[in-house]
């Protein structure tokens, strides 16, 4: 269904999340970006090997393009950004057909993006947590029988404070 670089993810104990795009391009946003602090405690976390974050391939394509288009960054400062989330060691998962045909199925069923469904069904096929800033998306898929092993969380409702670290 998935792979990453290294083959399978291994978590030694440590919880995993899928993140989307929505709170990666968070790390790169102005200070005055909603949850953004949530985004840096969520990453910090991680550095401080806390939990363990994935992400589909998917997210390095949406974040190049954001920062491109929707900020004043350089061509260069793009390329930083992006080098900087290789160097952060976030695991990178590049989906499988099957992984894709489900997001297809969910876009279908709920009236997602299927670039949105993307993160739903890895989250689904996993069994790891979906975090997301996207609440649109979440409200899309109120109201619908979810499977069961399908869990998707708001970053803005995780209750992160500099406490919990």
């Amino acid at each position: 269904m998935l792979s990453n670089r290294s083959g399978l993810i291994e978590t030694e104990d440590a919880e995993v999340y899928i993140l989307d795009s929505s709170v990666v391009i968070k790390w790169f946003s102005a200070e005055d970006e909603p949850y953004l602090k949530e985004a840096l405690l969520l990453r910090r976390g991680f550095l401080e090997q806390r939990w363990c974050l994935a992400i589909p391939d998917l997210v390095l394509y949406e974040v190049a393009n954001v920062l491109h288009i929707k900020t004043p960054l350089t061509v260069r400062d793009v390329e930083n950004a992006l080098a900087s989330l290789e160097l952060m060691g976030l695991e990178v998962i590049f989906p499988e057909l099957s992984l894709l045909c489900r997001a297809v199925f969910f876009a279908e069923e709920w009236g997602l993006s299927v670039y949105d469904a993307v993160f739903v069904a890895l989250a689904e096929g996993t069994g790891f947590p979906l975090i997301t800033a996207d609440a649109e998306c979440l409200r899309k898929l109120e109201g619908h029988r979810l499977p069961e092993n399908l869990q998707v969380y708001l970053l803005q409702d995780l209750g992160l404070t500099e406490s919990i670290l």
